[in-house]
């Protein structure tokens, strides 16, 4: 069984796969990754495997070029090589939707036995379901001639599995996911506050050495749960209080400051 989905930012899968990604994917991990303008459209081939990693997703290689690289031409704010018009977002969405016939189906998780850690089965999609065309020469490939049956085992390749991701980048699932982050976030700024824990600040943790700043770390984040602990039971258990209504009182002129009583004859006239 895998061990989750992670969502992380651009800074994770900007780094060396083999300091992050391909460690993880090896330890069962999946990721929500969004891309910098740059990272987008065709980010790497599975070697000796006619497949293609696009915005994340495994895709066959007789995906047509509009779409490999529709994401990337908004982005980058490129013309549409098919067409030679802007890439609109209408555009962008119909790509992702378009690509679906292309991907490959996960065939079971990701293997945790000793002897191909990290490696995971997919299955090619149906060559009846999709258009397939030559990457080479652009030129159709009919069902009875596509040759892409049967699965095939993915190997945790660090140009491969550095952009890989659990579900289609821009999709409703994607979006979910990656979603989450916002309370990652919520929570990072808060340890950091400085009213709070103040993790940021190095007066809070003046020691040297690795140990000793997981250890602060550790008992800053313990800090801070028990905080949130607190504050939760508190507004659980305390009554909620009872609304005031507003007062009725009755409007009256003999509360305005500069009104002459009705006792006082009328002024005199002016001589």
């Amino acid at each position: 069984m895998q061990r989750g989905i992670a969502a992380a930012d651009r800074a994770f899968n900007g780094m060396l796969s083999e300091n992050f990604s391909q460690a993880c994917r090896v330890d069962r991990w999946e990721f929500a990754y969004d891309y910098g303008k740059r990272q987008f459209g065709v980010q790497a081939t599975v070697p000796g495997l006619p497949i293609v990693v696009v915005d994340g997703a495994l895709y066959v290689e007789y995906m047509p070029t509009e779409l490999r690289y529709m994401t990337k031409w908004f982005h980058e704010g490129e013309l549409n090589d098919e067409t030679g018009k802007p890439v609109t977002e209408a555009d962008v969405e119909w790509a992702i939707e378009a690509r679906k016939p292309y991907a490959m189906k996960r065939h079971g998780d990701i293997s945790h036995k000793k002897h191909n850690r990290g490696d995971q089965r997919f299955t090619y999609p149906d060559p009846k379901t999709y258009m397939a065309y030559d990457p080479a020469t652009g030129k159709r490939i009919q069902p009875s001639k596509n040759r892409l049956r049967g699965s095939v085992t993915i190997h945790p390749y660090p140009e491969v599995v550095r952009h890989l991701q659990r579900h289609l980048w821009g999709t409703t699932q994607w979006k979910s996911v990656y979603g989450q982050r916002n309370q990652v976030e919520s929570v990072n700024k808060s340890i950091k506050h400085t009213r709070f824990p103040d993790m940021e600040s190095a007066a809070k943790r003046p020691g040297r050495g690795e140990a000793y700043h997981s250890i602060a770390t550790a008992l800053m984040a313990v800090a801070y749960n028990l905080r949130v602990l607190v504050r939760a039971i508190r507004e659980e258990c305390t009554p909620a209080e009872k609304k005031r209504r507003k007062s009725r009182k009755k409007f009256t002129v003999a509360d305005l400051p500069n009104v002459r009583p009705e006792t006082v004859g009328a002024l005199a006239p002016p001589a």
